[in-house]
């Protein structure tokens, strides 16, 4: 017998079924670490390119200031 909205499923599905990498410890937390070795890795170029294009946007427009010069080499 249906109910009153019909048959109703799960839109997740099968958890652990879907999530068939991760569902033991022996497989999922080596997967776990390695994505967030990515994760970090990927962050941590982001912020290291910003960085990189300040620096030289503050070293060209140093006008030979040596102090202004002096804080872009530091970044």
């Amino acid at each position: 017998m249906l109910g009153v909205f019909g048959d109703i499923t799960n839109p997740l599905g099968n958890q652990f079924k879907d999530a068939a990498p991760y569902a033991s410890v022996a497989s999922g937390l080596p997967l776990f670490m390695s994505n967030v070795v990515r994760l970090t890795t990927l962050v941590g170029g982001i912020w290291m390119f910003g960085n990189l294009l300040v620096a030289g946007s503050m070293y060209l427009s140093s006008n030979g200031e040596a102090e202004k010069i002096g804080k872009a080499w530091n970044m």
